[in-house]
């Protein structure tokens, strides 16, 4: 992820961040609280946002009185314009005239407003479990929640901030999920306090974008789980019929953030609506860890050994990291010449073959570099493939020899485990967007130098 800088506007220093280089600007809205440090903790979170910066030129922002954004007063939060404001404000900063603008919950009616108010500013929106109005108004009481019932979401929320119970209206999906639980209750901790949501609570239940809606004159995608426990999917449905040019895209799912339960859909809408294709590949997907290894000065020893000792050494190679990756019940997907990729649905269990692999080959006089990622990964047959893939090798090249260095997810996945990582420093991985920061995880000599087990 690019580094975060900040653009100033009435006083209140709003952050921002930009990640990828494509020639498409897109300007990710979000919705009711954010931080654009912290929400890269929250798993699958952070894989999502670098796939969507694949299509383009991403712009990550917080709100004024939210996450790295400069906090305001309770009694002052900015109006719903001011925020379209701020919106246009952080475009200006990241150099964007134009932009295709994602808003996620409220941040899909701040784009749409953007969008009717300023149309040489934006080229198409996309909403993502978005709403026109949501309290219900008199006129349409069919629309949107009770006053009483916003009333005691916002109770319950308050009760609960912090701690991480508020996920199971968000993504029941992973409601059962200790990790993610635990990068939740983190994520609303920094991203603002409860006098803030209280506040900017209140404020939302003014918002209502009904009469803009025939004004939008870009278009618009817009996607609804439906069985949103927050945001019933007729509020979508409504929008639908009502603009000009809009494209509504149901998913099974009951969680009010699609792309936490079906992050592949989503993305393949979203870059269907960009670029008008789809270049998203139908193979089978899996969510799984990836290991690259690789022998370190290969070449130099092939000239020295001669071809026939290499290539013995090569086999007895190759029956190591098949005896250590079948052991921890891993898949060795296919031999790289002077290396191997190995495929796991344990992370923990990739993270331990490195280290039995660096220490198994020591007896053939060689020395390797590892490197773990996981993410969704396509099924081609006996292979794989796919970004998740691609940075796993990535992440290996960065590696120094006799070292294994591992993703932040895969860090991140495995608190908890026992494994100790030491901090990497942060990378550009070729072909990769973004800056990543990786960890090593020590040898065992390594170990003993920390003084951890």
């Amino acid at each position: 992820m690019g580094p975060i800088r900040y653009v100033e506007i009435d006083g209140v220093h709003l952050a921002y961040r930009v990640v990828g280089d494509g020639d498409t600007d897109i300007v990710w809205v979000p919705g009711w609280v954010s931080d654009i440090d912290e929400s890269l903790n929250i798993p699958g979170v952070g894989a999502f946002l670098d796939e969507l910066a694949g299509l383009g030129r991403l712009i990550l922002f917080d709100k004024r009185g939210m996450g790295q954004s400069d906090r305001v007063p309770d009694s002052r939060y900015p109006s719903f314009e001011e925020r379209v404001g701020d919106l246009l404000a952080v475009m200006d900063a990241a150099g964007s005239d134009r932009a295709a603008l994602i808003g996620v919950s409220e941040g899909a009616a701040q784009s749409l407003l953007a969008a009717a108010q300023h149309p040489d500013r934006v080229t198409s929106v996309v909403s993502i479990g978005g709403w026109a109005r949501l309290l219900a108004p008199a006129d349409d009481p069919g629309l949107g929640l009770p006053e009483e019932s916003l009333r005691a979401f916002t109770s319950k929320a308050l009760a609960y901030w912090g701690t991480g119970r508020g996920i199971g209206a968000m993504a029941p999906s992973v409601t059962d999920d200790a990790l993610f639980r635990e990068r939740w209750a983190t994520f609303e901790r920094r991203a603002a306090s409860p006098g803030a949501f209280r506040a900017y609570s209140r404020m939302l239940g003014d918002v209502d974008v009904r009469g803009i809606l025939e004004d939008v004159a870009v278009p618009v995608l817009l996607i609804h789980s439906q069985d949103d426990r927050m945001v019933s999917v007729e509020q979508s449905r409504y929008m639908a019929d009502r603009l000009p040019d809009a494209r509504l895209v149901e998913i099974a799912s009951s969680d009010h953030i699609t792309y936490i339960s079906d992050p592949e859909l989503v993305l393949e809408e979203i870059e269907q609506h960009l670029t008008g294709r789809s270049d998203r590949s139908t193979a089978p997907r899996r969510f799984a860890t990836v290991l690259f290894v690789d022998i370190v000065g290969s070449t130099d020893r092939v000239a020295d050994a001669g071809d026939r000792s290499w290539t013995s050494l090569l086999r007895s190679f190759e029956a190591i990291v098949d005896k250590e990756v079948t052991g921890h019940a891993g898949q060795v997907v296919k031999s790289l010449g002077d290396g191997s990729l190995a495929v796991f649905d344990d992370p923990q269990a990739a993270v331990l073959t490195a280290r039995a692999l660096h220490r198994e080959v020591a007896s053939l006089g060689v020395e390797l570099r590892a490197g773990v990622h996981c993410g969704q990964v396509e099924v081609l047959g006996t292979d794989i493939g796919g970004i998740a893939v691609h940075i796993a090798s990535r992440v290996m090249e960065a590696a120094p020899p006799r070292g294994t260095f591992v993703s932040s997810t895969v860090r991140d996945v495995l608190l908890g485990s026992g494994l100790v990582f030491a901090p990497a420093g942060t990378h550009v991985l070729k072909g990769v967007p973004g800056e990543w920061t990786l960890f090593e995880l020590p040898t065992e000599r390594a170990r003993n130098h920390f003084g951890r087990a």
